[in-house]
């Protein structure tokens, strides 16, 4: 984001903001006129601090320059000194005419009224816990008033029943629900949830009943998408019995390589996410099983958290299988994979011991002759190799320069020697390598797109970073993208002097680093800042407009 309020402009943008990255309302204007159009997200941390009429100020700049401005973020303080307050945040967001998905995290009771009122545009709600006066009969109006909402995302912090599920079906458009540890009295609430497209449940209560969790899957006819983590092994078993009740399931996430599956008619995906939960069964055995049942369906299998013994001749009678994720795989074993003639993208998760793993790997891309897409954990000698032999397989299976062959390699930096002795093959120009990873997860993610019909797909287009979960996500309800709130949360816990002289160059670069990383340690930001926000806002006068 470009600073231009010292005189100097450092031509930064961000995709994701919060006021604290500029000292005053000036500063802000000179920023979002050279780069409002490049934010998406915008967030807050809310407490007694947090001056109602600058804020509103700022809001009004960004619905002025910012039209790209989708999803918003606020964070609660949550103590007990601020749950009083009568805090009115939420209705200056009105004036962003594009707001689609709003984020609360520990969101008083008082603020729970304005979205029934004010927000009918949304189609993304999420919270992150609630104050614990607020119940599912608060909501019963906001979502009757939503017309548009689609997707809600919900987070508990408390095992207290009545708190959001009950008030779900006056969402009467809403597609797709996601819940993390929700308690037993509120996964019951959801067999009466039957219009429901998507579904995640993070951690279902183990006290749950089996007979229970078949009810809540009851009626669910339309649910295309399920993303299950179990804890519970008469629970797990259940499963298998669900394909009568969900009969278009096309993508299935689960954390128990079950013995039985059951047979869903249309599951096209299936990803098995251990989770760092132990498996009640058989890895080996529920391969077996599937190879049986959905050999002739089944198009992307991931199971690359799995336990490495899963290496098995059963996955080559998956014969339409156009994407393969495993933890790793063995050089004996490429011959009998190398039967997957409609496979388009294969990624290995671990390093291969094998010194022979490179050629046999060459091996099977000239049988792989749809393949496209290559993603290995990053292994100098083994890239050398495929750097010397790789680009004439390629050629003689007919590839193009305008269409080249990837091969990638998630979270690598470019090694420049590599790069060098690629462009020195004859051929070298029919290989492109992809070191961050980022083509072979856009073109995985466009593959799981393509597996529903088009009109059974949540939109999520105009959701910059949706917050929900979609098929091919971790279980893990942590947002990889969480940006500065954390880091927020550290600058509050300091003292309440702010140096600017001292800390300003700091400030800047560890801004930068926070928001285009989104990684970050709260303990070492926490010893490096010192100030609050009406430090900040002292000098937030609205600026003139040309």
């Amino acid at each position: 984001m470009s600073r231009n309020g010292s005189g100097a402009a450092d031509d930064q943008s961000f995709a994701i903001i919060s006021r604290w990255m500029h000292k005053t309302l000036i500063d802000w204007q000179n920023v979002l006129r050279l780069n409002g159009k490049d934010v998406f997200i915008c967030e807050e941390y809310i407490d007694f601090t947090t001056n109602e009429d600058h804020f509103e100020k700022y809001v009004l700049l960004l619905s002025k320059y910012c039209p790209n401005l989708t999803h918003v973020r606020l964070l609660y303080s949550g103590e007990s000194s601020d749950a009083k307050l009568e805090f009115g945040i939420l209705k200056a967001l009105v004036q962003l005419p594009n707001l689609k998905c709003l984020s609360l995290f520990d969101v008083p009771k008082t603020e729970i009224a304005s979205l029934s009122s004010d927000f009918k545009q949304l189609t993304t709600l999420k919270f992150v816990g609630i104050a614990e006066n607020v119940t599912a009969s608060d909501f019963a109006n906001v979502f009757g008033s939503m017309k548009n909402l689609q997707n809600v995302i919900y987070e508990y912090k408390s095992f207290r029943a009545n708190q959001i599920v009950a008030s779900l079906p006056n969402a009467i458009n809403l597609k797709s629900l996601t819940l993390y540890y929700a308690p037993e009295s509120e996964i019951k609430e959801l067999r009466n949830c039957n219009q429901l497209e998507v579904l995640h449940l993070y951690i279902v209560d183990e006290k749950l009943a089996p007979d229970d969790f078949l009810d809540i899957f009851n009626e669910k006819r339309q649910l295309h998408t399920l993303s299950i983590c179990l804890i519970n092994e008469k629970l797990c078993v259940q499963l298998s019995k669900l394909d009568t009740y969900c009969p278009r399931l096309t993508y299935l996430t689960i954390n128990q390589p079950l013995k039985n599956l059951g047979d869903f008619e249309n599951l096209k995906y299936i990803r098995y996410d251990a989770n760092g939960e132990s498996s009640f069964f058989d890895t080996i055995k529920w391969i077996e099983n599937l190879s049986i049942k959905y050999a002739d369906r089944l198009e992307v299998f991931d199971i690359s958290s799995a336990p490495n013994h899963t290496h098995t001749i059963e996955i080559a009678k998956l014969k339409c299988l156009k994407a393969f994720l495993c933890a790793n795989w063995s050089s004996d074993m490429y011959d009998s994979l190398s039967q997957l003639e409609n496979l388009q993208l294969f990624s290995m998760q671990g390093q291969s011991d094998n010194s022979n793993h490179s050629n046999a790997l060459i091996s099977a891309i000239l049988h792989w002759t749809n393949l496209k897409y290559l993603r290995l954990p990053f292994d100098k000698e083994i890239f050398e190799r495929l750097i010397l032999n790789l680009p004439d397989v390629l050629f003689r299976r007919g590839f193009q320069t305008d269409s080249p062959f990837i091969l990638s390699m998630a979270n690598q930096n470019i090694v420049a020697e590599i790069e060098d002795q690629l462009k020195k093959q004859p051929h070298g120009n029919l290989l492109q390598l992809d070191w961050h990873g980022q083509i072979f997860a856009a073109k995985l993610k466009n593959l799981i797109a393509s597996l529903s019909p088009s009109e059974t797909r949540t939109e999520q287009e105009q959701i910059y970073k949706f917050p929900g979960k979609a098929a091919g996500d971790p279980f893990d309800p942590e947002d990889s993208w969480l940006s500065s709130m954390n880091y927020k949360l550290a600058l509050k816990s300091c003292s309440n002097r702010f140096n600017l002289e001292n800390d300003e160059e700091l400030i800047n670069r560890c801004r930068h680093f926070a928001i285009t990383n989104a990684e970050y340690d709260i303990n070492n930001m926490k010893s490096a800042f010192n100030f609050k926000y009406d430090d900040i806002d002292k000098q937030n006068i609205y600026p003139d407009t040309e």
